[in-house]
């Protein structure tokens, strides 16, 4: 049944709905507005506040952002709903908040489209046709909304859809609180509860991050299948940072832990290898780890550390110290002349060419390899 707020308080008027049946003969029976008046929102629908797709996708992003998501439902052609939407359009206070929750907007009318400058991809204002009551990028994306919001959220509870409404919708699917009487209270009651519940939930993914924390948590995932430990820990920490609560920091803390444990246990078995038959391919091994930053930066300079200091070691890990270097600055050299950077090239290869790194066989491939310069 569908109530309005307005009748509510009056005489309720309700359209029957026969329980009797189906899921899909009751949708059917939502009613579909047709006409409206023009009213522009500049508030809240300035098109992209609010979230254009399936219901369902914006559950899920909900749910992986960790954001509360906010449902507006305005019955086309109704009194009290057209006093909400006056205050929607008068009032910014939930546009304010739409980086940190998801706006969805369920109506069920047609209405003209507008022509509005909005700011392109570019950063230059260009034209853009919209829905002229909502702002929506047409009529189809609030209307989409219409029948799988009763169905979520008013038929589990009776099937009477008093409008206008907001219903505030946690990330997990459970409703927090719905308002109703929104023709004559302002939006600020609504903000509080949703400022309420965003606090109880912890910051969730700014709308502004998720495409960066997304490519963040396929880099980790890949670095971690490679077995690049040391990247795989880099990448899960700035997704914990970007989401420091919900499902991805969830998965930042599972990754990052994994990390660590592989890091460990990489280093306790380069560490054991410290020795002379196979002293160059671990400390090789050791020092491309990329350990910097990491939780274990400080035991691998003190396993390096031990090593240089052992009187049996010590010799040879100087020398596989200034092959490092000269293999450094071939490398260097290499990246110079592909900049085309010629003069830069030929400062590195005097460097490499100096009496402490001119023995090295880097040295003596440089000699070879660049005789022009």
């Amino acid at each position: 049944m569908m109530t309005s707020a307005s009748n509510t308080r009056s005489r309720a008027v309700h359209l029957p709905i026969l329980l009797a049946l189906s899921l899909v003969s009751c949708l059917m029976l939502t009613p579909l507005g047709r006409t409206q008046s023009g009213r522009w929102i500049s508030g809240v629908a300035d098109g992209s506040a609010w979230f254009h797709g399936k219901l369902s996708k914006a559950q899920a992003e909900a749910k992986e952002r960790n954001v509360p998501l906010v449902v507006c439902c305005v019955l086309e052609g109704e009194e009290a709903s057209g006093r909400f939407q006056d205050t929607l359009s008068e009032d910014n206070l939930l546009s304010s908040l739409s980086a940190e929750l998801i706006l969805v907007l369920a109506n069920d009318g047609d209405h003209e489209q507008k022509e509005v400058k909005v700011k392109g991809a570019d950063g230059k204002r260009v034209k853009k046709s919209v829905c002229s009551a909502f702002g929506t990028d047409d009529c189809d994306a609030h209307k989409l909304q219409w029948d799988a919001v009763y169905k979520d959220y008013v038929m589990p509870d009776g099937g009477e859809w008093i409008l206008p409404e907001v219903i505030l919708v946690r990330p997990d699917g459970k409703i927090e609180e719905r308002f109703r009487e929104l023709d004559i209270i302002p939006l600020g009651p609504v903000v509080r509860e949703i400022k309420t519940l965003q606090k109880v939930l912890g910051r969730g993914v700014s709308a502004n991050d998720i495409a960066n924390l997304r490519r963040e948590v396929t880099m980790a995932q890949a670095m971690a299948k490679a077995k690049l430990w040391s990247d795989s820990w880099k990448s899960w920490s700035k997704v914990g940072k970007w989401a420091p609560s919900g499902p991805h920091a969830e998965a930042a803390k599972s990754g990052m832990e994994l990390a660590l444990k592989e890091m460990k246990l990489s280093l306790e078995t380069q560490a054991k290898r410290l020795v002379p038959a196979t002293l160059e391919d671990a400390y090789r091994r050791i020092r491309a780890m990329d350990f910097d930053d990491s939780p274990i930066e400080r035991e691998v300079g003190k396993v390096l550390g031990a090593a240089r200091r052992d009187p049996q070691l010590k010799p040879r890990l100087a020398e596989i110290d200034l092959i490092l270097e000269a293999e450094g600055l071939l490398k260097d050299i290499e990246e110079a002349l592909q900049a085309k950077n010629k003069g830069l090239a030929k400062r590195l290869l005097r460097k490499l060419a100096s009496k402490k790194l001119s023995h090295t066989p880097a040295a003596e491939q440089a000699k070879e390899r660049y005789k022009d310069l």
